[in-house]
Parts: C-alpha cells; structure tokens; sequence
C-alpha cells in the first residue's frame, strides 16, 4: 500500500494493494471499481487531449472486455457485455441512480477479425434504443426486423420533422 498527500488532502494518490484497488482523489473505501476518481471541483473530473497533426488522429476512450484473467487474450461470447458508459444523479432519497447510459453488448460468436456488438442507449434504467450488429435501429423494442423498428403506444401516431434542400417539412403525422 502508499498514499500521497499534498496541502492537506491525504487521499491525491493510492494504492491498496491488498484487493488491487487504485484511487485518485477519492476515500480508499469508496471503490466505484478498480480505478477511483473523485473531485469537488466546477472543472472536469477526467480530462484527454490528443496533440496530432494527422486528420485521422482522434483521442480515444477504449473498453476492452475478454474472457482470459491474465496472458493472451481468449475470445468473447454472445451476450458478453463488452463495455457500459453510465450516466448517474442523487435521486431526493440519496440514492445514487442512473440517469442514462450506452451499453454494447456481443450479439453473436466471435469470428476471426471481427466482434459483432449491438448497442443500446438507455434513460431511467430502462432500454430506449438499440442497435444491432447489423445496423437496424430499433425504438421500443429489442427485436428490430427493418432498418427502423419503432415500437410502442400512441393514440397520436408517429410525428416527424425533416428538411430537404431550403424546404422544411414539419410536424406531420403518420397514421398506420
């Protein structure tokens, strides 16, 4: 274990070594995983900057989920969650409760070179949106059988907005 401290504050940096915990600003016993950020600031609590004068260059937030604890990597299987970014507030109870989140989960064995993943977009701790491997997009349902599925209860049709060229089409309704 080591802790640094700096004016005051006796949690900037540490290690827990005893269950592989690492914190930055935060109380060694919060662990919110195996890496713990914490900050009272207005600032940003985790900032990247890329420096590159390459087009393509782009900073980069990379989740990689495999089945192997340690040496080479082993290959994911259907249903694996490969990666989830959560979205949380303080509910009036003090309860800390997702407010929304993306989750990519594997749809499907892993083949050479490729790793088909669908993505759901989610609000309230409920799915809104998905999308699959093979690129439907469903709204309202899990199960999208065309390039958009939407799917759910109204009395008042499906309202769509759009523009083509100068030209804007607005508020009208589909009726099935």
């Amino acid at each position: 274990d080591f802790r640094v401290e700096s004016d005051g504050n006796a949690n900037m940096f540490g290690v827990n070594a005893g269950s592989d915990f690492v914190y930055i600003g935060a109380d060694e016993q919060v662990q919110n995983g195996t890496l713990s950020m914490s900050a009272v600031s207005a600032s940003p609590v985790l900032g990247m900057m890329s420096r590159s004068t390459g087009s393509g260059d782009q900073a980069t937030i990379l989740l990689q989920q495999t089945n192997a604890t340690s040496g080479n990597f082993t290959a994911t299987g259907d249903g694996r969650g490969l990666g989830l970014i959560g979205f949380r507030g303080v509910d009036s109870a003090g309860v800390a409760r997702e407010g929304g989140g993306i989750r990519v989960e594997q749809d499907g064995a892993a083949v050479s070179g490729a790793v088909n993943g669908q993505m759901t977009f989610r609000t309230r701790d409920v799915d809104r949106m998905l999308i699959t491997s093979a690129g439907l997009v469903g709204i309202g349902t899990t199960s999208p059988d065309a390039i958009l599925t939407v799917s759910g209860e109204s009395s008042g049709g499906f309202n769509c907005s759009f523009t083509q060229g100068s030209t804007a089409f607005q508020n009208f309704n589909l009726f099935f």
